[in-house]
């Protein structure tokens, strides 16, 4: 899994997901991904918990869906925040950010 608790991260737009996915008969994106969660798409959210397969997000009692490492396009920042990052997934350094930037 790419992502850990506490990181920001913006969901996939649902017309990305269903052109790359297609819809199943209900009018979900295939592979489980609900139209319920179609008002996440788009939003930067907050991941609360990781587990092998599944994030689950802070945003409107979401902790109840289940995203993948699919559903996102990279890591958000706001103006300002110290973030970390890595270019080799082991020598990591902190930086201050000066405008808005998305990881991914």
């Amino acid at each position: 899994m790419k992502y850990k608790v506490g990181d920001r991260a913006k969901i996939r737009q649902w017309e990305a997901m269903k052109r790359q996915f297609g819809l199943d008969n209900n009018g979900d994106i295939k592979n489980h991904f609900s139209i319920t969660m179609k008002r996440f798409y788009g939003k930067i959210v907050r991941i609360i918990a990781a587990s092998e397969d599944c994030y689950n997000i802070y945003e409107d009692n979401a902790p109840y869906y289940c995203f993948n490492d699919t559903m996102f396009e990279g890591y958000a920042f706001e103006y300002g925040e110290e973030a970390e990052f890595s270019d080799d997934k082991e020598d990591w350094c902190k930086r201050i950010l000066c405008w808005l930037y998305r990881w991914g």
